[in-house]
């Protein structure tokens, strides 16, 4: 094993291929921020709508999450390639498919994916601040949107730090599955060589 290790052909290798490794590294990085920003906007709507008294939110923040959470992110890479062109096609009466680009697919499958567990660390972390918080906020002359953003809410930030970091791994890691569908990340050139 130390042998292939050290192996000068294979570090020949490897270092002739280093722009492609870097061309994927690079879509890497840009679906993951990308992609980030979108779970985090969605997160945090989501994870608000979620501590609404209005059943509506509720009903709306549960299909979301469930769907979401309870379908693997591949297939919804394949839905985003396949799915989304057919149905585009045969909504607007086009005579052909066209397919989305492949940075798009990779942000919208981990944006939508990620976005669902990070509404519920949101949602688990404004549950956990201490009800009597909220209370004192509203009875001092807070509205309700302000004891949620000048109370509430840096108190959360502080205790989904954890979560959000994993979840941000995760979203990271489930970039790799793009490559099975449409390549262009670290993986996919990685296989190449």
């Amino acid at each position: 094993m130390i042998e292939s290790l050290l192996d000068p052909w294979r570090w020949e290798r490897s270092f002739q291929d280093f722009p492609s490794y870097l061309q994927g590294f690079g879509m890497t990085l840009k679906v993951t921020i990308v992609g980030w920003l979108i779970a985090m906007a969605i997160g945090i709507l989501l994870g608000l709508l979620s501590t609404k008294e209005k059943k509506i939110c509720k009903i709306i923040y549960q299909v979301y999450v469930q769907f979401f959470q309870n379908t693997p992110v591949t297939i919804q890479f394949f839905f985003f390639y396949i799915g989304v062109p057919a149905i585009i096609k045969v909504l607007f009466h086009m005579s052909r498919t066209y397919r989305l680009s492949k940075f798009v697919i990779g942000i919208f499958g981990v944006g939508l994916y990620h976005g669902a567990y990070i509404a519920e660390v949101f949602r688990s972390g404004i549950e956990a601040v201490p009800k009597g918080q909220k209370e004192a906020a509203l009875s001092q002359g807070f509205t309700e949107n302000q004891a949620m953003a000048y109370v509430i809410l840096p108190q959360t930030l502080k205790m989904i730090l954890p979560p959000l970091t994993s979840q941000t791994l995760a979203l990271l890691k489930n970039t790799s599955t793009l490559a099975m569908v449409v390549g262009l990340d670290l993986m996919y050139f990685a296989d190449k060589s």
